[in-house]
């Protein structure tokens, strides 16, 4: 899951690099949202483009 969270980034960086992913704690299949224009606020990924 780390290698597809990696490569997953990269492909933001170049998409929209607002946003990184990160697996949520605890929860090893489950993805979050760090945004950077929001001082990397972490969110939910249900949240983005709300």
């Amino acid at each position: 899951m780390q290698q597809l969270v990696v490569l997953a980034n990269q492909h933001l960086q170049d998409l929209a690099p607002r946003y990184a992913l990160q697996p949520v704690p605890g929860s090893p299949l489950a993805l979050q949202v760090i945004d950077h224009d929001m001082g990397d606020e972490v969110r939910s990924v249900e949240s983005v483009g709300r």
